[in-house]
């Protein structure tokens, strides 16, 4: 059984490589500062092996792709991440039948989002704008378990850090620290018990706060109990937005995305309107007015049972035909 288990983890191993290696050959690809960009026809999520960066050739071709999939994408090669990733495939192989490789496998390429979003962060700065690019691709297709995935485990826990800041004396502190622990654990390891009983190790689960105060009194929507909601729901509030929106005159095809961010009082009203994002041709003007125009009563953020006022960042999509 367990010769079987090895020879199954090394053929999905030795497959997934080959499909990617097909995936390479098989399509355009384009030079990316010190990556290679491959242009694949289906619909798939940015990922990443080694020095290739797998994108849809249509929303590349169409300037669909925002410049921070591509900051993300370029710190996992950068930094090597697919290497981790083989390194803990390559121990699943063997080690198939113990649960806690595939905690440990995951816990590194969660840790790879994090070190690729601090990267967009510190390159872009919008924190919000950024998070909403993230909600736009969360329904996409997976890539293959190798690859470093944009949109691998898309959670409150990645929303947090992007705003968390931590004192540099208390990092250090708990390196210092923790390095005797380890020392420690490993001592102990080691020492053989009269008994020979072998205990397991139980990770405690790590607990993470889920709501992220700005300044004000105002929160961040993705963080709160209950969303602030439209009434209708968001296809209403898109259709109203639609109805209302006037195209100005451009006379080529175009598709764009307005980033548009608003807070929502306790008693539901839409205050502090703004453009994060703005494609031109006066689009960003247009949709500030519309979203000023609309009187409609949102229901507010609830937090601890209690509205709050909460910030709301949305992307407007607007498809021009010439």
């Amino acid at each position: 059984m367990y010769a079987t288990g090895n020879l199954l983890m090394l053929f999905r191993f030795v497959k997934n490589i080959k499909a990617i290696r097909s995936s390479v050959n098989s399509n355009k690809r384009l030079s990316l500062k010190n990556a290679s960009l491959v242009l694949v026809d289906a619909k798939i999520l940015p990922h990443t092996f080694m020095k290739y960066i797998f994108v849809n050739k249509d929303e590349y071709e169409n300037r669909e792709l925002e410049k921070e999939f591509f900051t993300h994408e370029l710190a996992h090669v950068n930094q090597l991440h697919t290497l981790d990733v083989i390194f803990v495939e390559l121990i699943k192989a063997f080690y198939w039948f113990n649960p806690l490789i595939y905690f440990y496998k995951k816990a590194i390429q969660l840790n790879h989002e994090f070190l690729a979003d601090e990267n967009v962060l510190k390159n872009h700065k919008q924190v919000i704008t950024y998070q909403n690019l993230l909600l736009s691709k969360a329904s996409g297709k997976q890539p293959i378990t190798l690859a470093s995935s944009l949109n691998f485990s898309l959670t409150k826990k990645r929303f947090v850090m992007m705003t968390k800041t931590t004192n540099r004396f208390l990092a250090t502190f708990k390196q210092a620290v923790i390095l005797p622990v380890i020392a420690g654990l490993l001592l102990v390891s080691c020492v053989d018990t009269p008994e020979e009983k072998k205990e397991s190790l139980h990770l405690p689960k790590s607990k993470s706060r889920t709501v992220v105060q700005s300044n004000e009194d105002t929160y961040n929507a993705a963080a709160l109990n209950t969303q602030p909601e439209y009434p209708g729901g968001m296809q209403a509030f898109y259709a109203q937005v639609m109805k209302n929106f006037q195209i100005p005159e451009i006379d080529h095809d175009l598709t764009a995305k307005i980033y548009v961010s608003f807070v929502v009082e306790k008693d539901g009203a839409i205050t502090d309107i703004k453009i994060l994002r703005d494609p031109g041709y006066g689009l960003g003007d247009e949709a500030k007015r519309v979203l000023e125009l609309d009187d409609t009563k949102w229901k507010p953020g609830i937090l601890n049972g209690k509205p709050v006022r909460a910030s709301f960042n949305l992307p407007i999509t607007i498809n021009v035909k010439s």
